[in-house]
């Protein structure tokens, strides 16, 4: 029993070493992701860059179809990411100021800004490529209510 927790502490550090929690200021990421909800799917694709080393800075573009009308959600989102805790998973906070936009059977619905708050997390299973959630709660705007999104995220 000793050797096997002896040899997963041994494995687990080196997969932090090699894949642990790599934020650094200068990072560019690229996450495609998909929405958790109950309603519709939403797809879309974020980019952002470490402007320090613990905040992440970019922007965000959500496409919801549902009903016959194709909901555009583009943010600019704000993150802090909790480096100094070193664990093996990049935690963040942080929070999206967004615009709602729908468009279908020739009416075009302008729903106007949205501000949500968010949490997530970043594992890294590859030094380049790592999987990520964020949960979310809006508000403010025509979209509040909670969600999550789940994604892919490449450093470039």
């Amino acid at each position: 029993m000793k050797k096997l927790v002896l040899i997963t502490l041994l494995v687990t550090t080196m997969i932090i070493g090699v894949y642990g929690n790599d934020f650094e200021k200068g990072q560019k990421f690229v996450t495609a992701q998909i929405g958790l909800n109950s309603y519709a799917i939403p797809l879309g694709a974020s980019y952002s860059m470490a402007i320090t080393d613990n905040i992440e800075a970019g922007a965000t573009a959500m496409f919801i179809f549902v009903d016959g009308f194709t909901v555009i959600i583009p943010t600019g989102d704000v993150m802090y990411h909790f480096t100094s805790l070193e664990l093996p998973v990049d935690l963040f906070a942080g929070a999206s100021l967004g615009y709602l936009l729908a468009l279908g059977d020739g009416v075009t619905y302008n729903g106007g800004f949205s501000l949500t708050p968010m949490i997530g997390a970043r594992y890294f299973f590859k030094d380049n490529l790592a999987v990520s959630l964020k949960v979310f709660f809006s508000v403010l705007g025509d979209m509040s209510g909670a969600g999550g999104l789940l994604g892919v995220t490449l450093i470039l």
